[in-house]
């Protein structure tokens, strides 16, 4: 699997370049179901450049996983520059915990002079409000829970592969594997480590930042609709959870932001990138793309 792919758009385009970063999954696989980020009328292929940025742990057995969102920030700049041999401008943004990854990244790209015009953060809740884990039977169980329905969607997608390349129609997501369904079995083991360590690095206590305050522009595009909430889970962190949806900002503070905007999105969480609902978080991004060049 390639860590840093190029999405959608020409790499050649005068418009600024948009790096989506990957979710606690580690693959940037679901941003290929979004539609032109550029307009209805531009192909696919065309307009703004829009890469992903998948986890090494992917493509390097030996990667060693961060011990923090700044170390994987630091880490996926270097990628970034090294990638596109250019310092900016940018546009940063992410599912989830991409979106606190490109959080980091846009504080730490700035304040060594590079420029970012807006992260963009999808449905992404800030990490200093996540509570720390009871014990490890809790993070084990936080862990499956969330490892559980990426496991059934990712075996879907290994058998979906196996049939277009026997049919002879690969699809877009094929330079994701380099050795179609089979190598996907081989990668369960990592995505569940990676999930394990993702939550461990958002539910342990950062080192503020230097300089607490953003500078650059936010959009926060917050799903409007709660999914249900397993029983397995400790009351404490349901009610933390419920507190963080009903909250606008998802435990963003204002007063830390020269510009900070929520836009509601129709769809819930974990579905955000499926048919119902990708249509309308396309449109979204697309017109707070369309304010940036």
């Amino acid at each position: 699997m390639n860590s840093f792919v190029h999405i959608q758009g020409d790499p050649n385009s005068h418009l600024t370049p948009l790096i989506l970063v990957h979710a606690v999954s580690g693959f940037a696989l679901p941003y290929f179901a979004l539609g032109s980020l550029t307009g209805d009328d531009v192909e696919i292929d065309e307009g703004r450049p829009v890469y992903g940025i998948s986890s090494p742990i992917y493509s390097s057995s030996g990667y060693r996983l961060p011990k923090s969102l700044d170390h994987v920030a630091h880490e996926y700049i270097t990628m970034i520059t090294h990638h596109l041999h250019s310092t900016g401008p940018f546009i940063l943004g992410g599912w989830s915990l991409g979106g606190m990854i490109a959080m980091k990244m846009g504080k730490i790209m700035r304040s060594q002079g590079m420029k970012v015009l807006r992260v963009i953060m999808i449905d992404s809740a800030n990490p200093d409000r996540y509570p720390a884990f009871a014990d490890k039977l809790e993070h084990q169980a936080m862990a499956t829970l969330t490892f559980n329905p990426i496991k059934q969607r990712m075996s879907f997608l290994s058998a979906q592969i196996v049939a277009e390349e026997e049919e002879g129609n690969p699809s877009s997501e094929d330079e994701f594997f380099e050795d179609g369904g089979d190598d996907m079995s081989n990668m369960l083991p990592r995505i569940y480590q990676h999930i394990h360590n993702g939550l461990e690095i958002i539910s342990k206590k950062n080192e503020p930042s230097p300089n607490h305050r953003c500078r650059t522009p936010i959009s926060l595009i917050k799903c409007s609709i709660l999914g249900p909430l397993p029983k397995t889970v400790l009351e404490p962190r349901r009610k933390t959870m419920k507190k963080r949806f009903e909250d606008k900002r998802m435990g963003w503070h204002k007063e830390n932001f020269d510009n900070f905007e929520t836009i509601p999105f129709g769809g819930s969480h974990d579905e955000a990138f499926d048919g119902m609902y990708v249509g309308e978080l396309t449109l979204l991004m697309r017109e707070i793309l369309n304010r940036c060049r």
